[in-house]
């Protein structure tokens, strides 16, 4: 059930307060547009959609996709326009408890009426919601809309959104605590013969050209509505929601550092080349250096199909191939070929495709 926009007593001191907090997201490149229909939705809107919202909520008043609107309400944080609510929520009996920050978590939760303890995945049972901060405009009811149509913004949208990871960066897990995950798209990339780079050009050359290929992968991975969760050295891992979204990076990574060959006039064996290998599944959630990462064997069959990646193509493990986007997209990008390989750590085989890149 939707509610009407309301028509509040006119207050200009609350209207600028909440315009001049709307306008501070100028500086994150958010459009005019945007930035005023959101300083409507504040101003105008019922408590109820205030109040622990759904983004999908406002994803749906203000026009916008679910991952924009996530990168937006970041944002909005950031500048304390909104507040961050974690939720869990039974798989039977709904919500149990709210928190303001991930260190509240827990890898399994007790629903009283149940009398069981549930595992609490990212993915399924923790869920974020979004409270107008009380003094932008205070609320006189503090109850969330009831019968909200939209489908629960999970927790792990808004971690594979790169302006979280960026700015909250002090959200992490509590020392020796995991949440599972149930599944999420891995891609890793490795830069191929960086040694000798280093020593063929120089190290301020060579670092520069390790950086513009860093820039590439960053905003491949952002445009396609993933994270880089981390840099090893010359490597990046980076999580997306989709398998698709995955292989889309890997293909526009492909064609973008092409294009930066040509700007710095690399070419043949100078030229700068990239293994990429993608996997999806489950894993876990956890801190590691002080930031969210991801652990289990998901993660480690990414990184290690990545490196059987010969550089002009990208290495899909067979429960990549099995998404239907995946598929499509491979036929259009390239020629898959099937082949079979041992991965380190592993004893069995494992059933692989390459995609030559065009």
């Amino acid at each position: 059930m939707y509610l009407a926009m309301v028509s509040l007593p006119s207050d200009p001191r609350a209207e600028a307060r909440i315009r001049e907090l709307a306008d501070r997201l100028a500086r994150y490149n958010v459009p005019r547009a945007v930035r005023d229909s959101l300083s409507r939705y504040v101003h105008s809107a019922a408590d109820q959609e205030l109040y622990q919202v759904n983004p999908h909520l406002i994803a749906d008043r203000l026009g916008l996709d679910s991952h924009t609107t996530l990168s937006l309400l970041a944002y909005a944080v950031q500048e304390g326009l909104f507040t961050l609510n974690w939720q869990v929520h039974c798989p039977h009996h709904g919500q149990l408890r709210t928190f303001s920050t991930l260190q509240d978590s827990r890898a399994q939760e007790y629903c009283p009426l149940c009398q069981a303890s549930f595992d609490a995945h990212l993915d399924d049972e923790i869920h974020v919601t979004f409270t107008v901060s009380e003094s932008v405009r205070p609320l006189t009811t503090r109850e969330p809309l009831a019968d909200d149509p939209h489908p629960p913004t999970y927790g792990l949208e808004l971690l594979n959104v790169q302006a979280f990871r960026d700015f909250f960066a002090d959200e992490t897990l509590p020392p020796g605590e995991s949440l599972q995950v149930g599944r999420v798209a891995f891609l890793f990339t490795d830069l191929l013969g960086s040694t000798a780079m280093y020593a063929r050009e120089g190290d301020p050359r060579a670092y520069a050209w390790v950086r513009n290929h860093f820039e590439v992968l960053f905003q491949a991975t952002d445009r396609n509505r993933g994270v880089t969760v981390k840099t090893i050295g010359d490597a990046v891992m980076a999580s997306f929601l989709t398998p698709g979204d995955a292989l889309q990076t890997a293909v526009e990574s492909h064609r973008d550092l092409a294009a930066l060959n040509r700007q710095l006039g690399l070419s043949g064996d100078a030229a700068l080349r990239i293994r990429l290998g993608a996997h999806v599944g489950p894993c876990i959630s956890v801190t590691l250096n002080n930031r969210l990462d991801y652990f289990g064997a998901t993660v480690n069959i990414a990184s290690r199909v990545s490196h059987l990646s010969k550089g002009d193509d990208v290495v899909l493990t067979n429960d990549m191939l099995t998404d239907p986007e995946v598929h499509a997209q491979a036929s259009q990008h390239g020629e898959l070929t099937r082949f079979e390989a041992a991965l380190h750590g592993y004893d069995q085989h494992f059933q692989l495709q390459r995609l030559w890149l065009a």
